[in-house]
């Protein structure tokens, strides 16, 4: 009866250990589990690496949309201030009268080459100037000859030797003149663009008897 007693005590005592082997090994599988469950360091780097890559990426975009769109605002910029170059000369032109070839009589067409200077009487009897320098700049004068301020951005080089005033006058012609704007505009960056622009202004007074 006894030895009975003592073989149960000894299975209990078992069992109990037994049961708190079993409880310590699945809490260290289950914190090896949990400590196993991070990310490792190579893929951290990885991720690091992929985000990097990706922002530069973003940032090259922005910067060059940025840059395309400064270099679209400056050559606007130089296109609408060849149309006001061109359309000021006409405006002037066509209301003008007594045309001189670089301050001279201009000689019966077709035996008129081209001109720098061209110098006219406005509508309102001033004396009006346009000339085309060497170094790429048009000027325009009012009141006189002295007075010369130029009317083209920096960005605009004319080619003085392409660029100037054909005049057509004698008796029985009309008087018209022929603008030629030949040149580069430079925009941010170096870029340079070819133009080469052209129009003819007849006299609205008319100059010869009817």
């Amino acid at each position: 009866m006894i030895k009975k007693i003592f073989t149960n005590l000894y299975k209990k005592e078992i069992q109990k250990k037994v049961t708190k082997e079993k409880g310590f090994i699945q809490h260290q599988v289950f914190s090896k589990k949990k400590i196993g469950a991070g990310f490792t360091l190579i893929e951290v780097m990885v991720s690091v690496l992929l985000f990097v890559i990706i922002t530069t990426i973003g940032i090259s975009s922005v910067i060059n949309a940025n840059n395309t769109n400064k270099k679209t605002q400056a050559m606007r910029s130089a296109i609408d201030n060849l149309s006001y170059v061109i359309e000021d000369m006409s405006r002037n032109i066509r209301l003008g009268s007594n045309y001189l070839c670089s301050g001279s009589t201009c000689p019966p067409a077709p035996n008129n080459p081209v001109f720098p200077l061209l110098v006219f009487t406005g509508v309102d009897g001033q004396t009006i100037g346009y000339q085309f320098l060497a170094n790429g700049v048009v000027e325009k004068s009012i009141g006189g000859l002295n007075s010369f301020i130029p009317i083209t951005s920096p960005e605009i080089k004319i080619d003085a030797v392409k660029s100037g005033f054909y005049i057509y006058t004698g008796y029985g012609i009309q008087p018209r003149v022929l603008i030629r704007l030949s040149g580069q505009i430079q925009t941010t960056g170096g870029i340079m663009t070819n133009f080469d622009l052209q129009t003819t202004v007849t006299q609205r007074s008319l100059n010869f008897p009817i």
